[in-house]
Protein backbone atom coordinates (compact mmCIF):
# COMPACT_ATOMS: atom_id res chain seq x y z
CA UNK A 1 0.00 0.00 0.00
CA UNK A 2 1.29 3.45 -0.83
CA UNK A 3 0.98 6.52 1.56
CA UNK A 4 -0.74 9.59 0.52
CA UNK A 5 -1.23 12.55 2.08
CA UNK A 6 -4.29 15.22 0.68
CA UNK A 7 -4.53 18.68 1.37
CA UNK A 8 -8.00 20.45 0.54
CA UNK A 9 -8.42 24.16 -0.02
CA UNK A 10 -12.51 24.42 -0.17
CA UNK A 11 -14.59 27.81 -1.28
CA UNK A 12 -15.11 30.05 1.81
CA UNK A 13 -18.71 30.13 0.65
CA UNK A 14 -19.26 26.14 1.62
CA UNK A 15 -21.35 25.40 4.53
CA UNK A 16 -20.12 23.59 7.25
CA UNK A 17 -22.77 20.56 5.87
CA UNK A 18 -20.24 21.16 2.25
CA UNK A 19 -17.48 20.69 3.65
CA UNK A 20 -18.54 17.65 4.96
CA UNK A 21 -19.81 16.49 1.85
CA UNK A 22 -16.06 16.89 0.28
CA UNK A 23 -14.83 15.30 2.68
CA UNK A 24 -17.21 12.31 3.11
CA UNK A 25 -16.76 11.88 -0.77
CA UNK A 26 -12.91 11.42 -0.52
CA UNK A 27 -12.99 9.09 2.63
CA UNK A 28 -15.73 6.82 0.36
CA UNK A 29 -13.50 6.89 -2.80
CA UNK A 30 -10.55 5.63 -0.31
CA UNK A 31 -12.86 2.96 1.33
CA UNK A 32 -14.20 1.94 -1.91
CA UNK A 33 -10.59 1.27 -3.31
CA UNK A 34 -9.48 -0.61 -0.24
CA UNK A 35 -7.82 2.05 1.01
CA UNK A 36 -7.73 3.40 4.80
CA UNK A 37 -7.97 6.54 6.40
CA UNK A 38 -5.10 7.07 9.06
CA UNK A 39 -4.97 11.02 9.65
CA UNK A 40 -8.22 13.02 9.34
CA UNK A 41 -7.61 17.08 10.50
CA UNK A 42 -10.17 19.85 9.87
CA UNK A 43 -8.28 23.34 9.89
CA UNK A 44 -10.78 25.54 9.96
CA UNK A 45 -11.17 28.68 7.50
CA UNK A 46 -7.71 30.56 6.89
CA UNK A 47 -7.18 33.57 4.95
CA UNK A 48 -4.70 32.86 1.51
CA UNK A 49 -1.71 34.07 1.17
CA UNK A 50 -2.69 35.37 -2.40
CA UNK A 51 -5.78 35.62 -3.81
CA UNK A 52 -7.07 32.45 -5.69
CA UNK A 53 -9.79 33.53 -8.49
CA UNK A 54 -11.89 36.01 -6.78
CA UNK A 55 -11.28 33.99 -3.17
CA UNK A 56 -9.15 35.40 -0.34
CA UNK A 57 -10.17 32.75 2.36
CA UNK A 58 -11.11 29.13 2.28
CA UNK A 59 -11.66 26.15 4.61
CA UNK A 60 -8.30 23.80 4.78
CA UNK A 61 -8.51 19.93 5.45
CA UNK A 62 -5.64 17.24 5.51
CA UNK A 63 -6.20 13.88 5.27
CA UNK A 64 -3.50 10.82 5.15
CA UNK A 65 -4.30 7.86 4.11
CA UNK A 66 -3.14 4.19 2.06
CA UNK A 67 -4.19 3.51 -1.50
CA UNK A 68 -3.06 0.61 -3.34
CA UNK A 69 -2.26 1.60 -6.50
CA UNK A 70 -1.04 5.35 -8.33
CA UNK A 71 -3.62 5.05 -11.09
CA UNK A 72 -6.26 5.61 -7.96
CA UNK A 73 -4.63 8.70 -6.69
CA UNK A 74 -5.34 10.11 -10.08
CA UNK A 75 -8.85 8.80 -10.04
CA UNK A 76 -9.27 10.65 -6.86
CA UNK A 77 -7.51 13.92 -8.27
CA UNK A 78 -10.02 13.58 -11.08
CA UNK A 79 -12.99 13.66 -8.89
CA UNK A 80 -11.41 16.68 -7.02
CA UNK A 81 -11.41 18.52 -10.14
CA UNK A 82 -14.84 17.93 -11.29
CA UNK A 83 -15.89 18.95 -7.59
CA UNK A 84 -17.59 22.40 -7.30
CA UNK A 85 -16.84 23.28 -3.79
CA UNK A 86 -13.11 22.63 -3.98
CA UNK A 87 -10.61 25.68 -4.95
CA UNK A 88 -7.07 24.00 -4.98
CA UNK A 89 -5.79 20.14 -3.92
CA UNK A 90 -2.33 18.90 -2.92
CA UNK A 91 -2.14 15.32 -3.56
CA UNK A 92 1.47 13.63 -2.37
CA UNK A 93 3.12 10.41 -2.14
CA UNK A 94 4.76 9.93 1.58
CA UNK A 95 7.01 7.48 2.39
CA UNK A 96 6.08 5.78 5.82
CA UNK A 97 8.87 6.71 8.46
CA UNK A 98 11.80 4.37 8.81
CA UNK A 99 12.72 3.06 12.65
CA UNK A 100 16.47 3.04 13.40
CA UNK A 101 17.71 -0.96 13.64
CA UNK A 102 19.99 0.48 17.12
CA UNK A 103 20.12 3.80 19.17
CA UNK A 104 23.92 3.95 17.74
CA UNK A 105 22.15 4.79 14.42
CA UNK A 106 20.25 7.28 15.62
CA UNK A 107 22.86 9.21 17.62
CA UNK A 108 24.74 11.57 16.08
CA UNK A 109 28.43 11.56 16.26
CA UNK A 110 30.05 14.32 18.65
CA UNK A 111 32.27 16.84 17.40
CA UNK A 112 35.50 16.75 18.75
CA UNK A 113 37.15 18.76 20.84
CA UNK A 114 39.27 21.95 19.47
CA UNK A 115 42.84 21.65 19.48
CA UNK A 116 44.86 24.83 20.47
Amino acid sequence: MRHYELVLLITPEATEERVGLVQDKVKRFVADQGGEITHDEHWGKRRLAYKIGRHGEGFYHLTEFTLGDKQHAKDLENILNLTEDVIRYLVTRKEPKQQPENKKQEAKPEAAPAQA
